[in-house]
């Protein structure tokens, strides 16, 4: 799931993947509504609440495309995984999205993550090459470990993850955000159980962002989410925080927390090759 960022009739899009506990600055941006989306007049005469966040969502797709070829990050996140909680995971990930030449893949997409916490899986390598190793990823739990080929959306991975590896990127993530967001207006058509607040000066890691929010008040059948923030770094225009949350249990209670993801240390077109994602290079042992 993700949202679009509006900062007056400019907007950014942040998606995501990764979690960290909210700082301060971001819980004074929750609290503190700086100004709520203004509608045009198009947009008071009927128009869904949503319908500018999908447009810009698609525009930012389309400047992604074009300006960022490959990044480096470190990830935290963290996700309730069958009614659960899990603890936050920081992990250091380098993303080649596919690159297309007239029409047809000049390089697969391929990633790798490299776990750091928590302990238990600390030492874990996942690297993931689109049309390679039958189309599994490949994981190593520790150093010198055997190498497993794991389906990407089977049940070891989704013990992990409730986002399948492909769905880790900024390009696939924003594919993913623009589908939901077409959902909640079909689900949603008149825009009656939709709420889009924007929010000002919030930061991630002391940097300036913009931030969303989008609230479903009622709890409506094939909408995902209660409430979900959306941040935008103001500088980079790259997103860098999602949360999303499950309906309170009562009406007394709060929202649950579903999912939080965080992008830290971002370095955006770095010239990754194919060397970064060969399997020998990188500790795996593949068998022919």
């Amino acid at each position: 799931m993700g949202v679009l960022v509006c900062n007056s009739l400019r907007c950014s899009w942040l998606i995501v993947i990764f979690i960290l506990p909210l700082t301060a600055a971001v819980r004074d941006a929750r609290a503190q509504p700086v100004s709520r989306v203004v509608p045009t007049v198009e947009e008071a005469t009927g128009v869904h609440p949503l319908a500018p966040v999908l447009r810009f969502a698609r525009e930012e797709y389309d400047y992604i495309q074009r300006a960022v070829r490959d990044y480096s990050c470190r990830i935290v996140k963290r996700e309730r995984i069958n009614g659960v909680l899990q603890a936050e995971q920081y992990i250091r990930a380098r993303v080649r999205p596919t690159e297309y030449d007239m029409g047809r893949i000049r390089s697969p997409l391929a990633i790798v993550l490299e776990f750091e916490a928590p302990a238990t899986t600390v030492g874990r390598r996942v690297l993931f090459v689109d049309g390679a190793f039958d189309g599994k990823m490949l994981v190593r739990q520790r150093s010198g470990g055997i190498t497993l080929r794991i389906s990407i959306d089977g049940g070891l991975a989704a013990r992990e993850s409730t986002l399948p590896i492909t769905h880790l990127g900024f390009h696939n993530m924003l594919l993913e955000a623009i589908q939901r967001i077409e959902n909640d207006m079909d689900v949603d058509p008149t825009g009656a159980n939709t709420r889009v607040e924007l929010f000002k000066n919030a930061t991630i890691d002391d940097r300036p962002c913009t931030a969303i929010r989008i609230t479903h008040p009622e709890r409506q059948k094939e909408l995902d989410y209660h409430l979900a923030h959306v941040f935008v770094d103001n500088q980079s225009h790259l997103p860098v925080r999602l949360d999303y949350y499950d309906w309170p249990a009562s009406s007394a209670g709060k929202p649950v927390l579903l999912g939080e993801f965080t992008y830290r240390d971002v370095r955006i077109n770095i010239d990754l090759t194919d060397a970064d994602f060969d399997p020998a290079r990188l500790g795996f042992h593949v068998a022919n």
